[in-house]
C-alpha cells in the first residue's frame, strides 16, 4: 500500500480499509478472488452495562509503502490482537498474552 493514513478508527474500519485497498491492487483477474476475505473474533465479556464495558480501542498509524499484512499487525497490535492467516481467511483475534480487560462486578 503506497500510503495508509488513519486516525482514531475502529479496527473494524481499518480491516475494511485494508481489503478494500488490497482488492484494488491484487492481480488476480477473476474479482471473487481478488482480496482477502476475515473474520474478527472479539473477546466476550458479562457486563451489566455500558458504562461497564472497556472502551473500544482505537488506531492511529501512518505509514508508506507497507504491505497488507504489516498494516494488518500493526492495527491488530494496536488493538490487542493478533492475526493468523488461515487460508483463505484472515482472523483477526484477542492476544492470549494480554488479559481481558476487568468488568467491575457489583
Amino acid at each position: 500500500i503506497p500510503t495508509i493514513d488513519v486516525k482514531d478508527a475502529p479496527l473494524e474500519n481499518v480491516v475494511s480499509l485494508l481489503r478494500t485497498e488490497s482488492m484494488q491492487r491484487d492481480p488476480e483477474s477473476n474479482p471473487l478472488k481478488k482480496g482477502f476475505n476475515y473474520t474478527i473474533r472479539h473477546r466476550t465479556e458479562v457486563s451489566v452495562g455500558p458504562e461497564e464495558q472497556a472502551p473500544t480501542p482505537l488506531i492511529t498509524w501512518r505509514a508508506e509503502d507497507v504491505s497488507v499484512f504489516r498494516a494488518l499487525e500493526e492495527a491488530a497490535r494496536q488493538t490487542n490482537m493478533k492475526v493468523l492467516v488461515d487460508d483463505p481467511v484472515v482472523v483477526i483475534y484477542p492476544d492470549p498474552d494480554i488479559p481481558s480487560p476487568k468488568v467491575p462486578s457489583e
